[in-house]
């Protein structure tokens, strides 16, 4: 009986606890909203005071400009879009892998999903795209994504099938690029498909990715870090999602493996010559 007082205790304590942080996220959350509506009212005053102040011909030349300033957005915008769907049609596919999105808490969820939004940003702004598939895609991860502004339009290719069974038919055409591989990569060919596994803080599940490539009979890979970067003491060769399809763009824009870890490890991580 008093065990079960002291873990009811506990219990109570660790929901406190989160009770708390979510009121201290949803105070800040709301402290930023004001913020922006007061700068957003700031610029607005601005902008009236200065047309008040405008002569007729300084009025039709303000009016000129942003029209042209508009026209500019929409072409780029346009241009955008038009790289994106030029992605979808790459014959190179990079697969991020979601089957470990229980081994990550929200936290870490979050930040995996911030990662590839930098991939997908990445990939829209390269002159050799590759297409994006999201594998092991479930409703959870849908929920998270949502909450990222824009997530909604992207052009990116969502399944809930596993790797393995979306390429059921081109399975000899998968390559799992993991750290824990004995083989290295050094480019990207056209008419394979990457996977790259999405998990965070893969020092507590060290080999997770690597086992997943075994139980499915499909070759791995690893970028040789340590080759051709001299790492900061206290840095592991293991690199984030987003570092590693850095790499893999930069291989496919013509870059040296040498270049591209270069390009792609961040300064803190790597010592340099």
């Amino acid at each position: 009986m008093m065990l079960d007082d002291v873990q009811s205790k506990k219990s109570a304590k660790k929901m406190e606890r989160k009770q708390q942080l979510k009121r201290k996220i949803e105070q800040k959350k709301l402290l930023e909203k004001q913020s922006r509506k007061i700068e957003v009212e700031e610029r607005i005053r601005i902008a009236v005071s200065k047309r008040e102040n405008m002569t007729p011909e300084m009025l039709l030349e303000d009016q000129r400009t942003r029209k042209e300033a508009r026209e500019t957005r929409k072409c780029l915008h346009l241009e955008q879009k038009l790289l994106f769907q030029k992605a979808q049609e790459s014959n190179c596919h990079v697969v991020f892998d979601l089957q470990f999105v229980n081994l990550m808490s929200e936290k870490e969820l979050n930040s995996l999903l911030r990662q590839l939004m930098l991939i997908y940003s990445m990939n829209g702004k390269s002159q050799s795209p590759v297409k994006l598939v999201l594998s092991s895609y479930s409703e959870y991860v849908e929920n998270q994504l949502m909450k990222f502004h824009g997530s909604e339009n992207w052009f990116i290719e969502k399944t809930q099938s596993s790797f393995n069974e979306h390429y059921a038919d081109r399975i000899h055409s998968l390559v799992y690029l993991t750290a824990d591989s004995e083989e290295e990569i050094e480019s990207i060919d056209d008419g394979i498909v990457y996977v790259v596994g999405g998990l965070v803080d893969r020092n507590r599940h060290k080999g997770a990715t690597w086992y997943t490539a075994q139980e499915t009979e499909i070759r791995t890979r690893k970028i040789p870090v340590k080759k051709y970067v001299q790492l900061v003491n206290g840095f592991s060769e293991v690199l984030t999602v987003n570092q590693v399809f850095s790499i893999v763009l930069k291989l496919r824009e013509g870059l040296s493996m040498m270049d591209a870890c270069y390009h792609s490890i961040p300064n803190r991580k790597r010592i340099n010559e």
